[in-house]
């Protein structure tokens, strides 16, 4: 085959070929067109509508996601500030019980502070009169004192014998 044939096969194709599309779609509409707009235009809204549905759903957990991010920090920072102060309390503790040990020994150490006789006020106070007082060769025994030991460091704490 020559080239001249050639070229008219190839145009002669392209012409029936155009001619072919021209003729189906172009001269009339088929009858199920409007119904089958209808449908597409019915499908088209429900993906626009679970298109919306899971760009907000895709949108919440972006925004559940960041909630619990600013959750975490705060926590981080929350845990921090509670064991500078829980260590600063124990510290405050340890320096505490430190000194209670020196004070307790001082306390140990220390010697008794005083001990003085307090008689029985009915004796010490002397007779009443002249005729309240004992014979002067009578030897009775003095009226039962009590010493009274103040112990080191404490107040208003007695020990009697």
């Amino acid at each position: 085959m020559n080239r001249q044939t050639l070229k008219w096969m190839a145009r002669s194709a392209g012409t029936v070929a155009s001619l072919g599309m021209l003729g189906t779609g172009c001269f009339g509409e088929p009858p199920d067109t409007q119904a089958r707009l209808r449908a597409l235009d019915v499908e088209s809204r429900k993906l626009n509508a679970s298109a919306d549905g899971l760009e907000e759903r895709l949108m919440g957990s972006q925004a559940e996601l960041q909630l619990w991010s600013e959750l975490q920090r705060r926590h981080q920072n929350v845990s921090a500030l509670a064991l500078t102060n829980s260590d600063e309390h124990l510290r405050g503790m340890i320096r505490y019980l430190a000194a209670q040990e020196g004070k307790s020994r001082k306390l140990r150490h220390a010697p008794v502070a005083s001990a003085e006789r307090v008689g029985d006020p009915a004796v010490d106070s002397g007779p009443a009169s002249d005729n309240d007082a004992a014979p002067v060769g009578d030897s009775a025994p003095p009226a039962p004192a009590y010493t009274r030991m103040a112990q080191a460091g404490r107040r208003h704490r007695t020990v009697r014998p």
